[in-house]
């Protein structure tokens, strides 16, 4: 009994950290290449991603997301079904939880200055 339980809990709790390890991030249509496009939406192929990366070439970028319909082989639908996929600024793309910030290491300290400071004293020697 407890050995069946136990193996429900370990399965809905690594279910659960899985999700949050593989969440998607969403793509901003206005500075993604042709194959983060491709690659992480739905339904986005190579030839639509160049699509893409052409209508916005000749006409600037996306001031919405619902502009993607202009695009030549995307529809409304299409849309739809990569909108929580999308984004048009690099402020609304969802960072992955999975992903912890890289802190800068600190280099106040000049490369003059020694990081281990020089004794005065001449170094002890042993009593005969």
């Amino acid at each position: 009994m407890f050995q069946k339980l136990f193996s429900a809990v370990t399965f809905v709790f690594f279910f659960s950290v899985s999700s949050l390890v593989f969440a998607a991030q969403a793509v901003n249509i206005n500075t993604a290449d042709a194959f983060t496009l491709a690659e992480n939406l739905n339904g986005i192929g190579t030839a639509k991603a160049k699509a893409i990366i052409d209508y916005r070439a000749q006409n600037g970028d996306f001031a919405s997301i619902d502009e993607l319909v202009n695009v030549s082989g995307i529809g409304l639908k299409l849309v739809n079904r990569n909108r929580s996929l999308l984004s048009i600024s690099d402020d609304s793309v969802v960072k992955s939880i999975a992903t912890p910030a890289i802190k800068k290491p600190d280099v106040s300290t000049s490369a003059a200055e020694p990081l281990i400071p020089k004794s005065t004293a001449a170094p002890a020697l042993p009593a005969n």
